[in-house]
Order: structure tokens, then C-alpha cells, then sequence
């Protein structure tokens, strides 16, 4: 990896009309859009948040580029949620930072093992190499309505410490957000009644914590965090027909051939689902509809 210092220092020397401008909100980052959406929903427009991970680029192997390193010098907090790219950038960025507040949204969650092997099902046990290994802990912790009350109680406490002239406006939000994420919990239970013990099948093991959270079986394409060889392809082909699969779910991150592949042999439906959508609930409803479409 090249001299992050260097780097910077770099860019500044080009850059430095920009630094100029006068920022008027307090600037928090976030590593994904999902997190952009919570600190909004607590903090409204009193705060700027920038995302590290572009819309439709994949946390496993995102980059962030010189511009964005640069922003952070601006930034007074930094939620993480445990997302690959976060394991090689945050301890260079902390370095070169120090006054940045390095946050782990996710910490205190006890983290399921991805599946990265389509012999390993997402149906149970959860509680509080494109990076991602049967065995690596599953990050998705954002889809699942009851890790996110986690992530968002500690989102709340960092921002009342943090910008305490703000602390009435950022109960006020907190208390909605909460009672949004329990009624979007009891509208996909609403919605999902009947399908408990469904399966689906889905390119990347995105959705292991829904899964488990409204009793259905996720059934990965991906082997190891790679696309299956011809040998497993056919393999999974056999099991998609022996449980009369009619949906496989992509998503925009990763390529969609194995899994259209599957779906043209068993004559099932390929439905995108983004888990990094911006929109938390609109998203969680979206992947419950298509879920009661199709799943069985």
C-alpha cells in the first residue's frame, strides 16, 4: 500500500482553494450509504455526512480515493460498522488523523460466520477471497432491524457527547428512528407470516442476519467468496431443483452470471436486491416483498 502522508500532502498542495471554503455543519464520515440514513434519522440536517463507499461499489474491496482521505481531515467522528475495507484503511487513516473519533458501531454485536460455501445455510444463530471466508464474521449487521437498534443506540450517544448543543434534537430523532426501525420489524414479520422455514437463493451472503431474523434458509452462489467452478455450479443447479427454487436474489456490487446461470436451468426469477441502499426501511420492505413473492 503507497505512503498515505505522501499522498495527502500532495493533494493538498493542489487542493487548498477547496479547504478554504468556510464549512458551517459539524462533518461526520460513515462507511456506507445504510449509515448515512441513520445518522440523518437521528441528527436531521444539523450535521454534513459524508460515505466512504461510492453508491454501487462494494465495501469488500472499496478504495477510498485521495479526495475523500483528504475530507476526513475535516471530519470529527468516523462510524465503522466492520466492513472489509475498514480493516486496511481505518488503522492508517486513525495514524494520520488523531484527532478523528474512530467509532465501531458494531462493537458488543456477536457476529455470525458469513456463509461463504453453499453448504452452509443462514437460517440460524445469531446474537448482540474477496474478503469474505466461511468462518469470516458476517458484516451485514445493518439488515437486521435488531442490530441496528445496537448500532444506532451507540450513534446516538457519540453525537450527544460530541456536539452536546444538539442533544435535545438528537433525542428527538433517536426516539423516532427507534420506533420506525420496531415498526418496520413488525410489518416484515406481517409480511413474511407463513414463509418461515423458506430458502432462497442469493449470489453473495448478504442477507444472513434477515434471514435469521424472519426464519428463512439463505443459500449462497458464491464458494469462498468466489464464483463457483463449473463442477459446484452444476452442483448448485441439482439443489436449486430439488428445492423448486424460484428466485435468485443479485445484488448491483457483484457480477450476476452464475446466478442467472442457475435461475435460466431451473427456470427461476433473478430479482436485484441492494443491501447498501440509502433508504434503511424502504429497502428492508422491498427485500420482504420479493421474499413473499417468491420465496417457499
Amino acid at each position: 500500500m503507497f505512503d498515505l502522508k505522501r499522498m495527502i500532502i500532495i493533494f493538498m498542495f493542489f487542493a487548498v482553494p477547496s479547504l478554504s471554503a468556510a464549512v458551517e455543519k459539524p462533518i461526520v464520515t460513515v462507511s456506507i450509504l445504510p449509515q448515512k440514513h441513520f445518522v440523518e434519522k437521528i441528527a436531521g440536517d444539523l450535521l454534513e455526512v459524508h460515505v466512504m463507499v461510492a453508491p454501487g461499489a462494494s465495501p469488500a474491496t472499496y478504495e477510498p480515493d485521495p479526495s475523500q482521505i483528504l475530507q476526513l481531515a475535516r471530519s470529527q467522528v468516523y462510524f465503522s460498522i466492520g466492513v472489509p475495507f475498514e480493516k486496511a484503511w481505518l488503522p492508517q487513516l486513525a495514524r494520520t488523523y488523531p484527532g478523528l473519533q474512530v467509532v465501531a458501531t458494531d462493537e458488543g454485536l456477536e457476529k455470525r460466520p458469513i456463509a461463504g460455501h453453499h453448504h452452509h445455510h443462514d437460517g440460524h444463530g445469531h446474537g448482540k477471497k474477496h474478503k469474505h471466508d466461511a468462518g469470516f464474521p458476517d458484516p451485514h449487521v445493518w439488515l437486521s432491524p435488531e442490530l441496528v437498534l445496537h448500532q444506532i443506540h451507540v450513534i446516538h450517544g457519540v453525537l450527544k457527547e460530541k456536539f452536546p448543543a444538539f442533544a435535545k434534537d438528537f433525542d428527538e430523532g433517536y426516539g423516532a428512528f427507534v420506533q420506525e426501525v420496531r415498526d418496520t420489524d413488525r410489518e416484515i414479520r406481517s409480511i413474511l407470516a407463513g414463509r418461515d422455514g423458506g430458502s432462497f437463493f442469493v449470489f453473495h451472503p448478504s442477507w444472513g442476519y434477515f434471514a435469521h431474523d424472519y426464519g428463512l434458509e439463505q443459500i449462497p452462489v458464491e464458494v469462498g467468496g468466489r464464483e463457483p467452478t463449473p463442477g459446484e455450479l452444476a452442483r448448485m443447479i441439482r439443489m436449486a431443483r430439488d428445492k423448486n427454487a424460484s428466485v435468485v436474489f443479485i445484488q448491483p456490487q457483484f457480477s450476476d452470471r452464475a446466478a442467472r446461470i442457475i435461475a435460466e436451468s431451473v427456470q427461476a426469477k433473478v430479482v436485484t436486491l441492494d443491501p447498501l441502499a440509502e433508504n434503511w426501511r424502504e429497502n428492508l420492505l422491498k427485500a420482504a416483498r420479493a421474499m413473499e413473492e417468491y420465496v417457499r
